[in-house]
């Protein structure tokens, strides 16, 4: 197994956040969640009222499928390699409202692959509000430049409140 067989600190810390007051709401609406591993995230989202998809390597497809079998959760669990999302037709043809990620990148190697995933996923999401009639997107940049995806880093700290 890779380090998605591993649940990580972020992926408790935004499942929690999911089952916050001031999460966004996630009944009906129709969630990815990028880098599954064990599936926490997603499976917080189902709860919630999501339809989800999960996904992973392929390698970590059976850890999803018995963590969502575990938890009687009906998810869509699909192989993605981020760097072949452009010839994904199940990726192309569905729209998603919501992204999730959690401890996705360990190694300077995975910027790129992530980074074609997001964009193809952008260019759903345009092409979504355009076929809903919602507000005019001719606002939104055509393309999304790594240069303006701003991050935050969140200091780690004990429990005791120090490094």
């Amino acid at each position: 197994m890779t380090t998605g067989a591993t649940l990580w600190d972020a992926a408790l810390l935004l499942s929690a956040y999911l089952c916050t007051s001031t999460r966004p709401r996630l009944r009906g609406s129709h969630v990815l969640e990028l880098g599954s591993g064990c599936g926490l995230v997603g499976l917080v989202a189902k709860r919630l009222g999501a339809e989800v998809t999960l996904t992973d390597l392929p390698s970590l497809l059976p850890l999803l499928e018995a963590n969502a079998n575990c938890n009687g959760a009906d998810v869509d669990i699909r192989p993605l390699l981020w760097q072949e999302a452009a010839q994904m037709r199940w990726i192309q043809n569905h729209r998603f409202d919501l992204v999730l990620m959690s401890d996705l990148l360990y190694h300077e190697e995975q910027f790129d692959p992530l980074w074609t995933v997001l964009q193809v996923l952008t260019a759903q999401a345009k092409l979504k509000r355009r076929r809903d009639d919602e507000p005019d997107v001719s606002q939104v940049e055509d393309d999304v430049t790594m240069d303006r995806l701003e991050i935050p880093l969140v200091p780690r700290t004990s429990p005791t409140g120090t490094l």
